[in-house]
């Protein structure tokens, strides 16, 4: 009894902090937690329970009023009535300069960042980074930790911002296909609005394959796993990019993408070869994966072929 009882006392101690340091969520969780709790269990029932739960009470009281005189602005305003989340906190931090240490320069952009979320996420960072602090000239650890790290970054600056929105929150940012509904009000400006729309469409599409197969390139450079896992699964692929799509999945070593460019290539052989131009300059380019290619259409048509004897 006398553990829970410590533990009822820990909780409420851990609740006024929250309060005093403007932590809803964990006010919140501190809230729930001593509701849970049975006060019989805690003060052994009767009238010593209900004083005991009166002695926490009077003082979270006194430390309310306390705390109210000392800062007016006692209550926490939460956007939607609901409590801030972990990722909520996070996207103000990639968009806070204030306590920033790292600047990425990207396309000649300045992109104010936090070292520790760069050596905890990213083991490409981390090496960059650790090679900054053994080669600088700094005598002091307090001087080594104030001074402020330049990285420049060969991505464009939408891609490392994409990067850093996974990195600080765990998301990844995929491709809006979103577009106005063209309309007509005759047959002949509905044909029209249909063939817009179409080209509409494969712009889009096209867009989104170049992005995602960008972020998939930046997650390898990064060493960013998941990212990469992510993007690789979300590649749609297409006739007009799946020659680039294979070649990517080289690069990078993505199995599953190149597996699937491989199968949609087999499928659609015959579509893809008819773009005389992107394949003889795939034939060029990529000599050995083009073999690999050929070797996977032989096997494929074997197999075909051992099927239709034995049915």
């Amino acid at each position: 009894m006398e553990v829970s009882k410590n533990a009822y006392y820990l909780v409420n101690d851990v609740l006024r902090a929250a309060k005093l340091y403007k932590l809803p969520s964990l006010a919140q969780l501190c809230r729930e937690r001593l509701f849970s709790a049975s006060p019989s269990s805690l003060f052994g029932g009767g009238v010593e329970a209900l004083a005991g739960l009166e002695e926490i009470a009077e003082q979270d009281e006194k430390f309310s009023d306390k705390n109210s005189e000392d800062d007016p602005h006692k209550q926490v305003e939460i956007p939607g009535g609901s409590a801030r989340t972990l990722n909520d906190d996070m996207k103000f931090a990639l968009s806070d300069e204030v306590w920033a240490d790292t600047v990425l320069i990207a396309e000649g952009h300045r992109i104010p960042v936090h070292r520790c979320m760069l050596v905890a996420r990213s083991e490409y960072f981390r090496a960059v980074l650790a090679f900054r602090r053994s080669s600088t000239h700094l005598t002091t650890e307090a001087q080594v930790s104030n001074a402020m790290a330049v990285v420049n970054v060969e991505d464009s600056y939408a891609g490392i911002v994409r990067v850093l929105r996974f990195i600080y929150y765990d998301q990844v940012v995929l491709p809006s296909l979103n577009r106005k509904d063209a309309k007509g009000d005759s047959d002949g400006v509905e044909q029209e609005a249909e063939r817009a729309e179409g080209a509409v469409n494969d712009y889009l599409a096209e867009e989104a394959s170049d992005q995602l197969l960008e972020d998939l390139v930046a997650a390898d450079k990064y060493r960013l796993e998941r990212m990469k896992r992510l993007c690789e699964h979300a590649i749609c692929v297409t006739v007009a990019n799946c020659l680039e799509v294979l070649a990517v999945a080289e690069l990078v070593h993505a199995a599953h993408l190149k597996q699937v460019a491989m199968r949609f290539v087999q499928t659609h052989l015959a579509q893809i070869t008819a773009r005389e131009e992107e394949f003889r300059r795939f034939q060029k380019d990529f000599p050995p994966l083009l073999e690999e290619l050929y070797a996977s259409l032989r096997d494929a048509s074997r197999e075909e072929f051992l099927l239709r004897i034995v049915h």
